[in-house]
């Protein structure tokens, strides 16, 4: 199974180191288009959205969309007391970012977390998914774990070259609910937390 992940990590790795900062603007817009008009983010109250690496998609204009909805828009952040993510709340972009554990901005740890049971709508980026929900991370679980604990709407994110044939996962792995795409919306009806 290690194998497997990671040929596909390196798969995916190598095809990202090829696109262009266009490319990913493009990808980006349409995402956040088609996120902000679906009816889950529309009902959506508590909305986890995720700080973007250089590779993946930037939806950071959907943290003022939400906050403009009156949304409560949170973001992973790290635990140092569990060593585990949680979920903090930004209100006031300009002043809540802080330094995260791996050079990633997040909320600042003065904030505090927020109960996974209010997250209603969870953007989850990933370097690879299946039609099946099943979504290939980084390698560490971190949002693994923390999606164990959350029961709202899943929705992978990613590239339309990251929605592949098949994702092999293990048990602890969590599938998503849907997956969408710059051209792709996929409802994984066998996702399950």
């Amino acid at each position: 199974m290690d194998s497997r992940k990671t040929t596909l990590r390196k798969q995916i790795r190598h095809w990202s180191a090829s696109i262009t900062p266009e490319q990913r603007r493009a990808g980006s817009a349409a995402v956040v288009k088609r996120l902000a008009g679906l009816e889950a983010w529309d009902r959506a109250r508590w909305v986890l959205l995720y700080v973007p690496l250089p590779d993946e998609l930037d939806l950071m204009p959907l943290l003022h969309r939400g906050l403009a909805e009156q949304k409560r828009i949170c973001f992973p952040a790290f635990d140092s007391t569990s060593g585990q993510y949680g979920c903090r709340e930004i209100r006031f972009p300009d002043l809540d970012w802080g330094s995260g554990s791996y050079g990633i901005p997040e909320p600042k740890p003065e904030l505090p977390f927020i109960s996974p049971a209010k997250l209603d709508f969870l953007v989850i980026p990933g370097l690879a998914f299946d039609r099946a929900g099943r979504r290939l991370g980084r390698g560490k679980g971190y949002y693994d774990r923390l999606l164990a604990g959350l029961r709202g709407v899943s929705c992978g994110v990613g590239f339309d070259e990251q929605l592949v044939r098949e994702v092999p996962v293990e048990g602890h792995d969590v599938k998503l609910n849907t997956v969408l795409t710059p051209t792709h919306w996929v409802e994984c009806d066998e996702a399950s937390h």
